[in-house]
């Protein structure tokens, strides 16, 4: 999806950020509660895009992530911070304190948004 001035929309580079995002904190048991993206740069229309989450910090009742979404060459198109609150999963009261997730949060989500350079009809492909 491009905007007037033939970019991708900032919606579309919030999504890819939002989409890593939501894969971090649900994987340490969180639930999302705010992101705050700030854009750096534009990025041409065929540009791919990388959406890498982190860890910050890990606290008894909330999570903090970093998301950094860049290009192709490593330019940073975005830098998102995002807040999660953690809960008991079946829990029935608010206020009970969460506990670490039952699997291992590996540190880094990554995902990737735009053209397979190998996919037909792109400008990679062979044909």
């Amino acid at each position: 999806m491009l905007n007037f001035h033939g970019l991708p929309h900032g919606g579309v580079i919030f999504s890819v950020a939002d989409i890593a995002f939501g894969a971090a904190c649900n994987s340490s048991g969180g639930l999302a509660v705010s992101m705050t993206i700030a854009y750096m740069t534009a990025v041409p229309a065929e540009s791919r895009l990388l959406a890498v989450a982190r860890d910050v910090k890990q606290g008894s009742q909330a999570g903090f992530f970093e998301v950094v979404v860049t290009d192709e060459a490593g330019i940073r198109v975005a830098h998102v911070h995002g807040v999660a609150h953690r809960v008991l999963r079946g829990s029935r009261s608010r206020r009970e304190t969460a506990v670490p997730a039952a699997r291992p949060w590996p540190g880094v989500i990554a995902v990737v948004y735009g053209r397979n350079p190998t996919a037909p009809g792109s400008h990679g492909h062979p044909n």
